[in-house]
């Protein structure tokens, strides 16, 4: 089925919603989805992109960020990489995506993100949006706070 005719199936709104949060990947999942039941593909929308990617309690830049330390976490490459794109075309600075996926080490560990990682640094290689975002791109007077590490007792 093609694009137009997914789209008057679905409604646009649903479809402005997906291309928003998933430009690589949306067109190619809803038609896949459409393919396999129809009466999910309605509920994928509903709930997901329509419905969660719309809530009013976060913008679309800090969904976009949250989207982007989930997908880290949960090692979902393609998903970061599409959202990275998204995130990129709704004027988020890569510089606050890479802090994104630093932060995730706290929590994850470095065997865990040295995966994102190399994307990252493979995105920076390719896309020429991220190339101002190298190891000297980030000074410590860029820094809102210090925080003093604390001796142990």
């Amino acid at each position: 089925m093609s694009d137009s005719d997914l789209r008057a199936k679905y409604g646009a709104g649903a479809c402005d919603a997906g291309h928003q949060i998933q430009p690589q990947t949306f067109a190619r999942r809803l038609a896949q989805r459409d393919s396999l039941d129809q009466n999910f593909t309605q509920l994928w929308l509903d709930f997901a992109i329509s419905g969660m990617s719309r809530r009013p309690a976060l913008d679309t830049r800090t969904r976009l960020l949250v989207l982007i330390g989930q997908y880290t976490m949960a090692k979902s490459h393609a998903a970061l990489e599409d959202t990275v794109r998204a995130a990129l075309a709704a004027g988020v600075k890569s510089r606050e995506i890479l802090e994104i996926i630093c932060s995730a080490w706290s929590t994850a560990g470095t065997r865990r993100l040295s995966r994102q990682s190399r994307c990252f640094i493979a995105w920076r290689r390719s896309w020429a949006c991220l190339k101002s975002c190298g190891p000297r791109s980030f000074r410590a007077t860029e820094m809102t706070a210090r925080v003093p590490m604390r001796k142990s007792v």
